[in-house]
């Protein structure tokens, strides 16, 4: 009796964590995901950039809070216009009726025309995904690093400070 009150307690009142995925069929699924994504985001963009693969991390996090296990995609584009600048993104899919439903894409940071030139994941928590951006700014030089928590509202991603 025990043993069932404290996996009903897990599953009903603990959050769930992120997860990285790394292999396995989760990966094959995630991968699927986002190239599906990036294949109908890019169609418009000529030259078409590049995606720089080692640059692809996937997480599994419950980010709406409906329990069920979100898609957090982060990867590179490279190219654009056919010049050698880049740009760093969030995508999140989200479960709807047991189908994967792209929400929303951001670009973190990028180089040249961009202010955030680099940066890294935080972590998860009370559904938010929080990334720390570091950067300058264009006139004095001085230097930036802001942490942003990112999460969805109305369909779309939010963050907690203006990027």
């Amino acid at each position: 009796m025990k043993l069932i009150f404290t996996i009903t307690f897990l599953l009903f009142f603990c959050p769930y964590k992120a997860q990285k995925i790394t292999s396995g069929e989760s990966l094959k699924h995630a991968n699927t995901i986002l190239n599906s994504f990036l294949q109908k985001k890019l169609v418009r963009e000529k030259p078409k950039p590049d995606e720089y693969k080692k640059a692809r991390s996937f997480y599994f996090y419950d980010i709406d809070d409906d329990g069920d296990k979100d898609l957090i995609a982060f990867f590179t584009l490279e190219g654009f216009g056919g010049g050698n600048n880049w740009q760093h993104y969030i995508a999140i899919f989200v479960m709807e009726n047991s189908k994967v439903k792209v929400v929303d894409d951001l670009i973190l940071f990028g180089d040249a025309w961009k202010k955030y030139h680099d940066g890294e994941l935080v972590g998860f928590k009370n559904g938010y995904v929080y990334y720390k951006l570091y950067g300058s700014d264009f006139e004095t030089d001085e230097k930036i690093i802001k942490t942003v928590g990112i999460t969805i509202m109305r369909n779309k991603i939010a963050t907690t400070k203006p990027l």
